[in-house]
């Protein structure tokens, strides 16, 4: 197969009817600060696909955090790196402020993120206003039902 390597603004870029399916994997969603930024990327991602195709999104949902949150999580990777993380909720549960320090002798590396979260219904909402005719909600990518034993949100949109 073939692959192409685009670079954009996922906000602004759209290829009417091209693709056959998309994939937005492990918490790629979100990272705007206007939530209609994120409508829009929806928008631009139905748009794109050909009529039938499906999008997988997959988050880790306002359902799944609430009931594992952890201000402050530690551990140490197999290669003796050592990774902190804190993380705060922000706007009544709307975002997350991540902060993930990693440590492997005397080198330190910091990086923060903040990003919107969703819950089942919320982005099943979003995706159906994004002009998606379907969305089905499961816990996993094997698929469980989106429930209180759910691992991840993970949505499946059809055009």
């Amino acid at each position: 197969l073939g692959c192409e390597f685009v670079e954009s603004d996922m906000r602004a870029f759209s290829r009417s009817g091209a693709f056959d399916g998309a994939i937005n994997f492990f918490t790629a969603f979100g990272y705007f600060d206007d939530p209609a930024d994120d409508l829009q990327v929806a928008r631009n991602l139905c748009e794109s696909l050909k009529a039938g195709a499906r999008l997988l999104v997959d988050v880790n949902g306002k359902e799944n955090l609430a009931r594992k949150f952890r201000e402050r999580d530690w551990n140490r990777r197999a290669d003796g790196t050592i990774v902190l993380e804190e993380r705060e909720l922000l706007d009544g549960w709307r975002r997350i402020r991540n902060r993930w320090i990693w440590i492997r002798g005397d080198e330190r590396r910091e990086s923060t993120l903040v990003l919107r979260l969703y819950s089942g219904a919320e982005l099943a909402a979003l995706l159906m206003q994004a002009g998606f005719r379907k969305v089905d909600l499961y816990g996993s990518l094997t698929p469980t039902p989106y429930d209180q034993h759910a691992q991840r949100l993970i949505a499946v949109a059809a055009k």
